[in-house]
């Protein structure tokens, strides 16, 4: 992982001892020895695809609506430690043999220093194993899963939230393999939404839907929708076996090539402790871009 520029030598040490280079780490600021705050950002275009190649020129970010500097600029392609999280309900029965096909195309897409955690749900989050580097193996223990129950998959986002602040790499990710229907979770949306934006994960989705949605996956599939892009992640929609092998290449794609855009917040006695941060794109970008970065973060993680 990069040291940026900016950040001088004693900074940069304090950051290795204290954070293990904490980089891409969260967009509610990462505290590296100075005020920077670090925002992770997916590019997709229309198609969803990555897009690569874009400069610091291309970017602007808004702190509480306020331009601010961008003084550091990178790309990050650091190890991930992942959880995936997979819907085993009686709504993924007739879906559930591309969740496995999908889940094989991640482990084969993963690096040497990956690892991963598996959660699956259905009436009940359950974690059926911790971070592990034998991702073949760990995807190859829901080949006889047989989907059942109803579906809390609220819960099973709080729970893969709380997971991934254990793995041992800087980047965090949740990945959901869902139809996006919830019909039994105790958590609410804004409790998921809340718990995202403070986490240190981005979270990537690839919902599975077969027929034309009804009004429980549809309002599921906007919540997942929203919920990756307010991370920095990404949404794909599959319905057939091309979708499916487009929607997790793209997965891949994108969760291994964030931007990392850093900025200091502009000194003031009055701000709110959570700042609103946007991201947006200059003219001179490309058109037609979609941007994923995060929304928030705490005056004092950037102190």
């Amino acid at each position: 992982m990069h040291v940026y520029r900016e950040v001088t030598r004693v900074h940069a040490l304090i950051l290795i001892g204290a954070f293990a280079f904490a980089l891409p780490a969260a967009n509610i600021a990462f505290h590296t020895g100075t005020d920077l705050v670090l925002v992770p950002v997916t590019i997709t275009d229309r198609n969803g695809a990555t897009v690569l190649g874009l400069t610091r020129a291309h970017f602007r970010v808004l702190d509480n609506g306020a331009i601010a500097h961008i003084v550091s600029f990178e790309r990050d392609e650091a190890p991930i430690s992942m959880v995936l999280v997979v819907d085993t309900s009686t709504s993924m029965r007739s879906k559930i043999g591309r969740a496995r096909i999908a889940l094989r195309h991640i482990a084969a897409s993963s690096e040497p220093r990956d690892e991963a955690a598996l959660l699956t749900f259905a009436a009940h989050p359950r974690l059926e194993s911790l971070f592990t580097r034998d991702i073949d193996h760990l995807v190859s223990t829901l080949d006889s899963e047989k989907p059942d129950g109803p579906t809390a998959l609220l819960d099973a986002l709080w729970l893969a939230l709380q997971t991934a602040r254990t793995g041992s790499n800087a980047r965090k990710a949740v990945i959901v393999l869902s139809d996006g229907a919830d019909n039994e979770s105790r958590r609410t949306e804004s409790e998921i939404m809340r718990a995202a934006l403070e986490s240190e994960a981005q979270v990537y989705t690839a919902a599975i839907h077969e027929h034309t949605l009804n009004r429980e996956e549809q309002y599921g599939a906007a919540f997942l929708k929203h919920l990756s892009q307010s991370t920095g992640g990404a949404y794909f929609e599959v319905r057939d076996a091309q979708d499916l092998a487009e929607a997790v290449q793209k997965l891949s794609i994108a969760m291994r090539n964030l931007y990392v855009l850093g900025f200091r917040p502009a000194p003031s006695r009055h701000c709110p402790p959570r700042h609103k941060i946007a991201v947006r794109l200059e003219a001179s970008a490309p058109p037609h871009l979609r941007v994923s970065a995060r929304s928030t973060y705490r005056q004092d993680d950037a102190k």
